[in-house]
């Protein structure tokens, strides 16, 4: 019995492991949706390879098979390891412990006998998982990570790559869509294509501007725009960059990486967007507030 419990665990701490080897290698990106199949997956194997063992009781097995990535999880997180984020927190802990109990349950109505059971389990943990992932994660995340309100810009001013200053002054009359990334952050790096496919499409829209604003962290400002020109030049980004300066950053409202601010035409902040995961409709989010703001002309 005690070997087995053991056993348990060690099947939902080496499911964690390919996870998180996932996560080390990159070959899981910063997508919340693939993050979550993958987990089920894998918690849905580990729970029918397990099922059929002591104890018998299929609840039981699969939270046994669960804890075993469960406890490190929340380890992780409380010393800020991983799993920082509360979104894929939940969502991890949920879905893993959901598709082990499930696993468990599939293998012992198969045992059984009980096939369509067995399929009809497995059924509906896969409409469950397409569901949450198509619908309830780009909501989820849609929700915690945006701000919207309606508070005045504190004084800015960002040296622009290829001469001249970026301020309040400059972009007044004009909706402005600040993104915030260092060279060192992994979601930035993903993120500022989507940013950089969005900046085309207004290019031309004299009403609009976005700006890619380099926010290394270094007081080295030559430094920082010749990391941050030989990132864009590598990668084709085409988005205006300008380095932030002293405290311009965190005045506006960014507290972590990456982040994206938008003013409207009047210099009132009126979206503040933190983090980045692929699974969100971020093109829709911005394209969104940019309307509203054009239409509304600011007021």
């Amino acid at each position: 019995m005690a070997k087995s419990v053991s056993v348990d665990l060690l099947a939902g701490f080496a499911a964690l492991g390919v996870v998180m080897a996932g996560f080390v290698t990159g070959v899981l990106g910063q997508n919340l949706r693939t993050q979550t199949i993958l987990v089920c997956v894998l918690f849905l194997v580990a729970g029918v390879i397990r099922g059929a063992r002591v104890p018998p009781n299929p609840w039981i097995k699969g939270l046994l098979v669960g804890l075993g990535s469960s406890v490190p999880i929340c380890i992780m997180a409380a010393t800020g390891v991983a799993f920082t984020s509360r979104p894929h927190l939940v969502v991890f802990l949920a879905s893993s412990l959901l598709a082990a109990v499930a696993g468990a349950h599939v293998r012992r109505f198969w045992v059984s006998a009980h096939r369509r059971a067995a399929l009809a389990v497995a059924g509906a943990l896969a409409v469950a998982v397409i569901l949450t992932a198509q619908l309830l994660i780009p909501f989820m995340l849609e929700k915690l990570s945006t701000r919207r309100l309606e508070q005045r810009a504190p004084a800015f001013s960002f040296s622009a790559v290829n001469g001249g200053r970026v301020s309040n002054e400059s972009v007044h009359g004009r909706v402005a869509v600040l993104a915030f990334w260092a060279t060192w952050c992994a979601p930035c790096r993903e993120e500022l294509p989507r940013l950089d496919q969005l900046y085309k499409q207004y290019n031309n829209n004299p009403s609009v501007a976005f700006f890619a604003v380099n926010a290394e962290g270094v007081e080295d400002s030559q430094l920082s725009a010749g990391k941050a020109e030989a990132f864009f030049s590598r990668t084709g980004l085409s988005l205006p960059l300008v380095i932030n300066e002293g405290d311009a950053s965190r005045n506006l409202g960014v507290s972590g990486l990456p982040a994206l601010v938008i003013i409207d035409q009047q210099g009132y902040i009126r979206l503040v967007h933190t983090g980045y995961d692929g699974a969100e409709n971020l093109e829709s989010i911005v394209r969104g507030e940019i309307s509203a703001l054009l239409q509304s002309g600011g007021s």
